[in-house]
């Protein structure tokens, strides 16, 4: 069953390479051909999430939660693609992190460690502040907030019933705040250095890690 699983992952290795060689490592102006290859990846994750038949109706709950996060994701993969579309990302991204942590639960809650993640992203947001206008002085704030709230939930779950897939699934959820914020200060603040190649090896880094917990539900099924 994992040798199956790792066939299956290798679509979205190829396809992230590809990306990569033809849109990161390489300078290209914003287009549909960036968007689609961009999407690719999160497309390759979205037919694992849902490809097993062979699981309960609690599992395919489980993976069909992960599925709709990941498509909403590639909604907001290519918003961003054109920078004047950088709301919208947000939004599509924002939908995509409550699926997230509908899928998590809210039980036991672990407040202190919700607390310190916290804490931890309101130090960047008032960093980030300073380069912040109009509507994003709004938007980014409460965008940091469903998206630490998603990482609170995903790191609770493996507490909760600790795992080798739930500590990649929390794993990835890290990854993700920490894509977030280089692209936060990449984009509001000052440029970093390869900050795209930063930002979109965490995003997918992250991206996978969360996907991964499908493999959980799927093996218990198969023992």
């Amino acid at each position: 069953m994992e040798r199956s699983f790792t066939l299956k992952l290798l679509p979205f290795f190829s396809s992230v390479v590809i990306y990569f060689k033809t849109h990161v490592f390489a300078a290209s102006d914003p287009s549909y051909r960036k968007a689609i290859l961009k999407c690719l990846p999160i497309y390759c994750l979205v037919y694992i999430a849902v490809s097993n038949r062979k699981m309960s109706s609690e599992s395919k709950g489980f993976s069909k939660k992960i599925a709709i996060g990941l498509a909403l994701s590639s909604v907001g993969d290519a918003f961003l693609v054109w920078p004047d579309l950088f709301l919208p990302g947000m939004l599509a991204f924002s939908l995509a992190h409550m699926v997230y942590i509908s899928n998590f639960g809210w039980k036991p809650l672990f407040p202190k460690l919700g607390v310190i993640l916290y804490f931890f992203v309101f130090i960047i947001i008032s960093i980030l502040v300073t380069g912040l206008d109009d509507i994003f002085i709004v938007a980014v704030p409460a965008y940091a907030l469903l998206l630490t709230t998603m990482a609170w939930r995903a790191t609770a779950r493996y507490l909760t019933s600790p795992s080798r897939w739930r500590l990649i699934s929390a794993l990835g959820s890290v990854l993700f705040l920490l894509s977030d914020a280089v692209l936060g200060v990449n984009k509001f603040l000052t440029p970093i250095p390869y900050g795209e190649f930063i930002v979109m090896m965490t995003y997918y880094g992250a991206q996978l890690c969360i996907s991964l917990g499908t493999f959980e539900v799927v093996l218990k099924k198969q023992k």
